[in-house]
């Protein structure tokens, strides 16, 4: 079992990722919900290395167009092209507020 500490997902955003991740099984695709968060991998994305991504369904609403969006990037994935290892619950995501004028 692993223990994840801060990372940044890009200059403008920070993540706070604090999680026991259990890295001994995967998960079904099937399992999978959209807007959630999860560890995966895979050895096209990141030198195989476990990161975190977002099911998204910028490309439609049906599970057959879902993609996952590579945290810190402007990309998105096949879910297919990645292992997912498990779910993250307790994630804080802070964005910069903008103050309106």
């Amino acid at each position: 079992m692993s223990v994840v500490g801060l990372g940044t997902a890009s200059p403008s955003t920070s993540l706070l990722l604090l999680w026991a991740v259990p890295w001994s099984g995967v998960m079904s695709i099937s399992s999978l919900v959209p807007g959630a968060f999860y560890w995966a991998s895979s050895a096209d994305h990141f030198g195989g290395r476990p990161t975190v991504v977002q099911v998204s369904t910028v490309f439609g609403e049906d599970r057959d167009y879902w993609t996952l969006a590579l945290l810190g990037t402007d990309q998105h994935a096949m879910v297919t092209d990645f292992e997912i290892i498990e779910q993250i619950r307790g994630l804080h995501l802070s964005l910069p507020r903008i103050a309106a004028e």
